[in-house]
């Protein structure tokens, strides 16, 4: 029988739109659309001043906290924060464990993604979208072999629910490749307006947050990297950079693209050590840990991998508490 967790007591739960900018279009066509069967002939008027490149965060604050200082989660390319909340197969997700952890939560759907919404004005955003199929998320996210996709056949000893993989690609949403510049300002705007907080990023939003913490340590007190990419340079020293902490999950030996991104974690780290900054990577299958994808919020021992990272996060915080 499976324990029940402890009762999740919240003090507040809160939204907000931070940063992005306006913008104003002249000279566009007025176009007659049917948005609804009461409006068959609806004229849109294109020539408007529109908002775009907000953030979204949705706020949760649990009644017993050990801390005011906020747990920032920062979603991955081509996903929105929904993959904190619940697991693929139903389960509770990372923010579920923060919040009992005693720790205040902000979701983050970064600018282009989910709620904070995406630009439909024409010509703003350089290129176009793209979204992450299905075949592409069992490869790059480390499911399964390549071969094995049409036949769904996880790595024997995968922790990612497979059968839960349709409900993971419903995730997927629109991102724009140009729009990586976009991406770190917009994260930059939202911490600088929550002020001191704790930064999770999974994969490109781990990118983000390493970025954004090397560029304002006097505001992120930790950061936890899942299997980010997109690192900066920090071979010149990292002054004032907070305790940072990488995750690694398995199979990574097997695919090209992961051998070159954990070569680049290990490279982050190592700047990051030689500047005097502690820097901890997390090894799930050299400690013991074995069979997480790139997902590992997502896969079926979640709460394991969430539970070395809360320790970890508890410990760091009583270190800069002199504890």
């Amino acid at each position: 029988m499976t324990a029940s967790r402890p009762e999740l007591r919240l003090e507040s739960v809160s939204s907000r739109f931070i940063g992005g900018r306006s913008v104003t279009m002249t000279g566009q066509p007025v176009e007659s659309l049917a948005i609804s069967s009461a409006l068959p002939e609806y004229r849109h008027d294109g020539n408007d001043t529109f908002y775009i490149e907000q953030a979204y965060v949705q706020c949760f604050v649990p009644a017993d906290r050990v801390q005011d200082t906020p747990v920032l989660l920062v979603h991955g390319g081509g996903m929105t924060g929904a993959c904190w909340e619940t697991t693929p197969d139903g389960r509770p997700g990372w923010l579920t464990a923060f919040l009992l952890a005693g720790l205040p939560v902000d979701v983050l759907d970064n600018a282009e993604r989910g709620r904070a919404g995406w630009c439909a004005v024409p010509g703003v955003w350089p290129g176009e979208p793209i979204m992450r199929g299905e075949r592409e998320m069992w490869e790059v996210f480390r499911l399964g072999k390549p071969e094995d996709y049409e036949a769904r056949i996880p790595f024997p000893d995968s922790q990612f629910p497979a059968e839960a993989l349709s409900a993971m690609g419903r995730q997927s949403v629109p991102r724009w490749p140009g729009n990586a510049a976009l991406a770190e300002r917009s994260l930059l705007e939202v911490v600088t307006e929550l002020g001191p907080c704790v930064l999770v990023g999974h994969s490109q939003g781990g990118g983000l947050c390493a970025r954004v913490a090397h560029a304002r340590p006097d505001l992120v007190r930790q950061v936890v990297l899942i299997e980010p990419h997109g690192l900066p340079d920090v071979s010149a020293g990292a002054p004032g950079h907070p305790p940072q902490l990488t995750v690694i999950g398995d199979y990574t030996a097997l695919f090209p693209l992961w051998v070159h991104l954990t070569g680049d974690i290990r490279r982050h780290t190592a700047q990051l050590r030689a500047a005097g900054v502690r820097a901890d990577v997390l090894d799930l299958p050299a400690e013991g840990i074995r069979g997480n994808s790139h997902n590992p919020m997502m896969d079926r021992n979640s709460d394991v991998v969430a539970e070395r990272v809360l320790a970890w996060l508890a410990s760091t915080r009583q270190e800069a508490a002199g504890g």
